[in-house]
């Protein structure tokens, strides 16, 4: 469903444009809040956590005895080029090759990690696998690494996520 609003007189800069969805949803809502109890889950982590937790990276072998939670999926951030580019005789890449300020983001796993010998700050690089594309790439730094949920596992999955419709009033319609 798409809905286009027209303004009936201009909006001004900072004001704010309201649409109520009704007291069924209203009362749903209120009764969601009243009761609302979280949800005991076993093996979940919001991302947001993840993201904001510095330190090294499990490994595969390393999340063999501390796994993360079955909803994270790493990804690593790399020029999307990279899928092209593989060849049989290169299976394993240098991330500096292939380095990207984007979103081009690939799910991956980190197979190991060392202390970078060229970097003054002894930084932490990672060898990692691309899933689904056979790849590794070496020297992959920290912050190219990332979380996010793997699908249909965010909060909003959970037992306890809010829903209800949305009702459309007759009354936002003009009067022919």
């Amino acid at each position: 469903l798409m809905l286009e609003l027209i303004a009936a007189s201009d909006i001004m800069e900072g004001e704010e444009i309201f649409l109520d969805y009704g007291t069924h949803w209203d009362e749903a809502w209120d009764n969601h809040v009243k009761n609302w109890v979280p949800t005991a889950v076993d093996n979940y982590t919001p991302i947001h956590r993840l993201a904001q937790a510095e330190g090294a990276i499990r490994t595969m072998d390393e999340q063999e005895k501390d796994p993360y939670a079955e909803n994270v999926q790493m990804i690593c951030s790399v020029d999307s080029s990279v899928a092209t580019d593989i060849s049989k005789e290169t299976p394993e890449l240098s991330w500096n090759d292939y380095s990207v300020d984007t979103d081009a983001r690939f799910p991956c796993n980190v197979v190991d990690k060392y202390q970078s010998a060229k970097s003054a700050k002894n930084e932490t690089l990672y060898r990692v696998r691309l899933l689904g594309k056979q790849i590794f790439m070496r020297d992959v730094p920290r912050k190219a690494i990332g979380f996010e949920n793997k699908p249909y596992t965010s909060d909003l999955h959970l037992e306890t996520a809010f829903r209800h419709e949305i009702h459309i009033l007759d009354d936002i319609f003009p009067k022919k």
